[in-house]
């Protein structure tokens, strides 16, 4: 698993690639999320494009941002294009929690304006 940083108007977009799952080094994500809050940034998009496989560790990855950044006002959004990906987030219902998009062009539409 890898990640990457990358400013997108008002949003921290950051991309996953490779596989979120336990001891994998999911925790970075955390940090780094942690660190933006700190520095102001209250409003985050996770690209998972390029994720291949998610577990539970994974998923509690967006839960714990999506705390963090409610004390804020904050926001965070998932763009899932891999249906396995899309299925384990389904199936535990954090779409529900979290809105979900098919594409980054789809997110674009809504947000960048």
């Amino acid at each position: 698993m890898k990640f990457t940083v990358t400013d997108k108007g008002r949003f921290k977009m950051i991309h996953v690639e490779g596989d979120l799952l336990i001891n994998k080094r999911y925790d970075e994500i955390n940090k780094t999320v942690l660190k933006l809050i700190e520095g102001g940034f209250h409003h985050f998009v996770f690209n998972l494009e390029k994720l291949s496989c998610i577990d539970s560790s994974g998923v509690s990855v967006f839960i714990h941002c999506l705390c963090d950044v409610q004390e804020s006002n904050g926001s965070i959004y998932l763009i899932v294009t891999e249906p396995t990906v899309r299925e384990v987030i389904e199936l535990v219902g954090l779409n529900r929690l979290i809105k979900t998009y098919d594409s980054e062009a789809e997110f674009d539409k809504e947000h960048m304006q």
